[in-house]
């Protein structure tokens, strides 16, 4: 479970900068595909990172500092395009 977790978290993190990427090349002006093209990619990763996170909370596994710094670096990274895009829209 730990392991699967772990994994999960990492491709969370890959999205997310692949997400970011993304948020650079859209167009700026365009108040219709901007929008709609950033909730295709946050909007599934904010789902699956809370699911995530509610696992992390059941896990009782001894070493959880790993999917710790995971989960919070992934909240980060989700947080973070937010906050870019309120900036242009």
């Amino acid at each position: 479970m730990k392991q699967k977790l772990k994994w999960l978290s990492v491709f969370c993190l890959f999205i997310n900068i692949i997400q970011m990427y993304f948020i650079y090349i859209i167009p700026k002006n365009d108040s219709v595909s901007g929008p709609f093209l950033w909730l295709v990619f946050s909007v599934p990763i904010t789902i699956i990172q809370v699911i995530l996170f509610l696992r992390f909370l059941v896990t009782e596994e001894h070493k959880k500092r790993q999917l710790l710094i995971l989960g919070i670096l992934n909240f980060v990274l989700t947080a973070l395009p937010f906050g870019i895009l309120l900036q242009y829209y």
